[in-house]
């Protein structure tokens, strides 16, 4: 699975957990991060991003 799809994956999991647009998760993401977007992302910007998602969903 490449990191885009990953983070796709990861995106539209936390929208569901948090009852949002996946489109709202994915700005909050790109914000937290640094992206200005998935497409222009580099391979860092996606790994970080995929931490990031991966904290929010488990950190319960």
């Amino acid at each position: 699975m490449s990191l885009r799809a990953k983070r796709h994956q990861l995106v539209a999991e936390l929208a569901r957990d948090r009852r949002l647009r996946h489109g709202d998760i994915n700005s909050e993401v790109n914000r937290a991060v640094g992206i200005q977007s998935v497409g222009a992302a580099t391979l860092e910007q996606l790994e970080r991003s995929i931490t990031w998602l991966d904290s929010a969903l488990y950190r319960h």
